[in-house]
C-alpha cells in the first residue's frame, strides 16, 4: 500500500488537518511521517501507526469530559417560572449558553443533595434538562396537601385541606443540579452506569436493564 494513501486516509478518518498535526498527535517526527508517505508501507507499520492514532484520539475524547457546573442551587423563584435558571442574571444566562452548546450527562438533587434524577442527551443539554425539569415523575407518588404555591390560604368553610396522593413534577423536588460535558460515544455508557449505581434513590421511570452488560467474571473468562 502506498504510504501517501495510508497517511491521507488516516488524516481523513480522524479529521487531522496536516501531516505535522498527525505527527504531534502520535509522537512521531515530521520526518518520520514524510518517510512513511514516500514509501510502500508494511502491515506492521499500518497496525502500529493506526493504533497510536486511535489511542491518542480516545485519550483526547476522554480528557474532554469536563464538569460544566456542579451542585448549582435552584431558587424558589426559578421554580415558580418552571425553570432551574434565572435568565435575567448574566452569569446564569452564560450558563444557559454553555448548556445549549454541549451534550452530556446531567443530575438533579433533592434538598439534602441526594441524586434523584439522572439524564443524558447527545443534543443540547439545555433542551433536555428543561424538558425533564417539567416532566411528571410517573413513579413518584406522595401524600400531599395542595396549597396555593408559596402562600397560606385557609379554606372559606374553615375545614383543613384534604391530604391526597399526587404525582410530583421534578421541579417540586429538585433543589440542585450538575451538568457534565461528555463525548457523545460515551454518554449512553455513563448514564447507564449511574442509573444502575443509584436505583433506590432515582425518580427515573426507566431503570437500565442488564441485557447489554456482562458480569466482570464473564468478561475475564472470555479474555
Amino acid at each position: 500500500m502506498k504510504g501517501s494513501h495510508f497517511i491521507d486516509a488516516l488524516r481523513k478518518k480522524y479529521k487531522i488537518d496536516t501531516d505535522s498535526a498527525l505527527a504531534a498527535e502520535i509522537g512521531y517526527t515530521q520526518g518520520r511521517i514524510a518517510q512513511i508517505r514516500g514509501q510502500n508501507v508494511s502491515l506492521r507499520t499500518i497496525v502500529n501507526v493506526t493504533g497510536k492514532v486511535a489511542a491518542a484520539t480516545l485519550n483526547d475524547r476522554v480528557s474532554a469530559m469536563q464538569p460544566i457546573v456542579e451542585f448549582f442551587h435552584i431558587s424558589e423563584d426559578q421554580k415558580s417560572e418552571r425553570s432551574f435558571l434565572d435568565l435575567s442574571k448574566p452569569d446564569q444566562k452564560k450558563l444557559q449558553d454553555l448548556l445549549k452548546r454541549t451534550c452530556g450527562i446531567y443530575v438533579f438533587y433533592n434538598s439534602e443533595v441526594e441524586v434523584i434524577y439522572v439524564g443524558k442527551t447527545k443534543n443540547k443539554l439545555w433542551d433536555e434538562m428543561i424538558n425533564a425539569f417539567n416532566r411528571t415523575m410517573k413513579n413518584y407518588n406522595r401524600f400531599y396537601v395542595s396549597h396555593p404555591r408559596n402562600r397560606y390560604s385557609p379554606r372559606k368553610n374553615g375545614l383543613t385541606r384534604s391530604i391526597a396522593k399526587k404525582q410530583f413534577y421534578l421541579y417540586d423536588t429538585a433543589e440542585y443540579f450538575s451538568a457534565y460535558s461528555i463525548s457523545s460515544e460515551f454518554i449512553d455508557f455513563f448514564e447507564k452506569l449511574l442509573i444502575r449505581m443509584l436505583p433506590n434513590d432515582l425518580l427515573n421511570v426507566r431503570i437500565e436493564g442488564n441485557t447489554s452488560w456482562k458480569a466482570y467474571e464473564t468478561v475475564v473468562e472470555e479474555e
